[in-house]
């Protein structure tokens, strides 16, 4: 069963790089309006893993567009929204959302504003690539079932 992850643009000049451990998809440039999607199969071993680095005006940010059975697998694909293979993403100038939702802003993710953050969290990207990822990539998208969730998270999983 094919999954894609659409990424939706409303900036413009959004440069980003998405890869996975096997994939790097290249460089990306959108403007408002525009989107781009990652096709993908998850694997056998439930590990399925795309991350991507985005670059907006001097900021940026570098977290998992999807991970298998992680929280962001869990809003996006059919258990908060009823998209089943779909996951949206909506690049904004306050931040990061998943828009298709029943729920109000229901996963932002904020712009990195010091380089050095972005950095720091590119280099415990790359350490996915050498097999030993760190799941501590970004505040939200990588908290695991079993642990304690946010209040506002918390509700959006009640609804499952």
């Amino acid at each position: 069963m094919v999954h894609t992850v659409h990424i939706e643009s409303e900036v413009d000049n959004l440069e980003f790089r998405c890869q996975s451990k096997d994939d790097d998809l290249g460089n990306v440039v959108r403007n408002a309006g525009e989107d781009y999607d990652i096709k993908f199969c998850l694997n056998v071993w439930k590990s399925t893993l795309y991350f991507c680095h985005f670059y907006w005006e001097g900021k940026q940010q570098v977290f998992d567009v999807f991970s298998h059975g992680a929280l962001s697998d869990k809003i996006c694909f059919g258990r908060v929204h009823g998209f089943k293979n779909d996951c949206y993403w909506s690049v904004r100038e306050d931040g990061f959302y998943i828009p298709k939702s029943n729920i109000d802003s229901p996963y932002p993710l904020d712009w990195l504003k010091k380089p050095q953050d972005g950095a720091r969290q590119l280099q415990e990207a790359s350490t996915f690539q050498s097999g030993t990822h760190s799941p501590q990539l970004s505040t939200l998208a990588h908290l695991s079932l079993s642990e304690p969730l946010p209040q506002d998270i918390s509700s959006i999983l009640s609804q499952i």
